[in-house]
């Protein structure tokens, strides 16, 4: 029996060395990794947790991978709980030969944390319970609340943002106030720009309230107000999908920080969606299927009306304006008016805000009184017809800064002159924006629109648009197939008409005899011609045999285009 004892001795005394060769291995392989391979203090994730004990100790089996941390004695052993020290070697070895023996091994006592356990007594028998193999091991489990959970996947130096956001979780009583709210961040120092989000819009509360406003229902009310839209539009965007391993929290503080830079730089009001996708589409993380405007959702036509597009027993009004924002290129100097008074037009019909890009090229002198007379002449036709407009100012070539300000408007409104054909080739192929091109007259009133149609989803939006047309601007549709549809123009003409039937809106078919005369008989009966299309080739759909060429021949009307 001694003989027995002493060879299981030596048996557990090999098995401690291979451990502690493996423990070097893995600590080597960390540091090539740049991953912590140490074991979470209890005492530690305790205090900066704020966690409290409120439950009796009760006996379970837990999962040893669960296992991530020590009471005490976090520093003899590895991440995996592997022994760091062959001064450990005689205590490793008896408990390995008791588990192995007839004596067998008592339960162990544990504190848990979220999914984390840590070990008040019994870290050997954990060591040498891995070293096994074991899955499992029975335990006496103390179960400890935090405000913050801890997972097991979380390295130690995760506690830092932890320990911060149970800090904010503690000034702020979002737990309570909002029990559903999730505010995690993923860098230190964050937290610190909620509260000072919080405080602001406390400030600014008492302000428009003319009252002093309670610390808690400035919590409330911020994050209903001013956090939850944000998320929203994260949500509703997908954009989390360009950033995986960021957060709503996160994507909130850099909208909102880049919101500011923008409105600052421009003068503009900017709105929430608008800056979301812009910084998005500047970081090259936009979703696939987030670049469109809040209100071109793509209402697909693959299914027959009441086949998942069931008939309306009232009109679909869309109950929040297209275009909110619109956007229009300034020039010093001379000065066509015509896409301003276009786009004062739209904006005062959506009642939405101008934002003029006022166009000078570097390395070129201004006169400051050629830019102030245009500032003051754009503003007066805007205060004129009741329009919220603002003028910024911005060097370089001019089709290069229009795309890149595209994306912070709902419509893009451009002229359409020998000057600017370069300027709309970069915008068909770069803005994420519908595009309205003044070309020629500025109609009174959007009345006649002719919606031109192919097989394209832009097509689908523009047949989208003109349904919202008919609805809110009570507008009269006509239909008409892409020159280039050939026998498809009919059934797709069919289905146009049946979607916007479903809609209780009555269209017109054109017939595609208007292409064979000049297109600008057609064009110039209406008030706005409406269409969508890939823009693979600018250049070729801007020439006289493309759709887009034919709709801007001539003096005609004007053209808006999804792209």
């Amino acid at each position: 029996m001694a003989g027995e004892r002493i060879q299981n001795l030596s048996s557990a005394v090999d098995d401690f060395r291979r451990a502690r060769r493996r423990a070097g291995l893995r600590a080597l392989l960390a540091r090539i990794r740049g991953e912590s391979n140490e074991l979470f203090s209890y005492e530690e994730v305790l205090r900066q947790l704020r966690g409290k004990i409120f439950a009796t100790p009760t006996l379970e089996e837990i999962p040893l991978r669960l296992i991530r941390g020590s009471v005490g004695r976090y520093r003899e052993f590895t991440r995996e709980f592997l022994p760091r020290s062959d001064q450990q070697e005689e205590r490793w070895a008896r408990v390995k030969s008791a588990v192995t023996g007839l004596s067998g091994v008592p339960p162990i006592e544990v504190y848990q944390i979220g999914e984390v356990y840590f070990v008040q007594d019994g870290n050997h028998r954990v060591s040498v319970a891995r070293e096994m193999g074991l899955e499992t091991i029975e335990a006496y489990v103390t179960r400890v609340e935090t405000p913050v959970p801890l997972r097991a996947s979380d390295q130690p130096d995760d506690l830092i943002i932890k320990a911060e956001y149970a800090d904010f979780v503690a000034a702020t009583r979002l737990d309570r106030l909002r029990p559903d709210a999730n505010l995690v961040v993923t860098a230190p120092g964050r937290y610190a720009d909620l509260l000072e989000h919080i405080e602001v819009h406390r400030y600014y509360m008492g302000q428009n309230q003319q009252r002093e406003v309670s610390w808690e229902e400035a919590v409330a009310h911020w994050h209903d107000s001013v956090y939850l839209p944000v998320a929203e539009t994260i949500r509703g965007r997908g954009l989390l999908r360009g950033f995986p391993r960021r957060t709503e929290a996160d994507l909130y503080l850099w909208i909102t920080r880049y919101r500011s830079e923008l409105e600052q730089a421009l003068g503009w009001d900017i709105s929430t969606d608008a800056a979301a996708l812009e910084l998005t589409r500047n970081l090259n993380r936009t979703p696939p299927d987030a670049d469109g405007i809040r209100g071109l959702r793509r209402r697909v036509l693959e299914c027959e009306p009441g086949d998942g597009q069931p008939m309306l027993t009232e009109p679909d009004v869309p109950a929040n304006r297209e275009f909110q924002d619109l956007l229009v290129p300034l020039s010093p100097g001379a000065m066509d008016w015509t896409a301003v008074e276009l786009a004062v037009m739209v904006a005062a019909l959506e009642e939405a805000r101008l934002d003029g890009l006022c166009l000078i090229q570097p390395r070129t002198a201004q006169s400051f009184a050629l830019i102030d007379d245009l500032n003051s002449e754009f503003l007066r036709r805007c205060e004129g017809a009741g329009v919220s407009g603002k003028m910024a100012i911005e060097a370089g070539p001019a089709a290069e800064r229009l795309s890149a300000r595209a994306g912070l408007a709902d419509l893009v409104v451009v002229p359409y002159g020998r000057g600017d054909r370069l300027m709309l080739t970069r915008l068909l192929r770069d803005s994420p924006r519908p595009i309205l091109i003044a070309n020629g007259k500025v109609p009174d009133a959007l009345t006649d629109i002719l919606v031109v149609l192919d097989s394209s989803e832009q097509s689908q939006q523009a047949l989208y648009l003109a349904t919202y047309a008919a609805l809110r601007w009570s507008s009269r549709i006509s239909l008409l197939g892409a020159v280039d549809l050939g026998r498809r123009s009919g059934e797709i003409l069919q289905r146009a008409h049946d979607y916007l039937a479903s809609r209780e809106v009555d269209s017109i078919a054109v017939s595609a005899n208007a292409w064979r005369q000049p297109a600008a008989e057609t064009i110039e009966k209406y008030d706005l011609a409406l269409t969508g299309t890939v823009v693979r080739n600018a250049n070729a759909q801007l020439g006289h045999k493309g759709n887009l060429g034919r709709l801007l021949a001539g003096n005609g009307c004007p053209v808006l285009i999804c792209t």
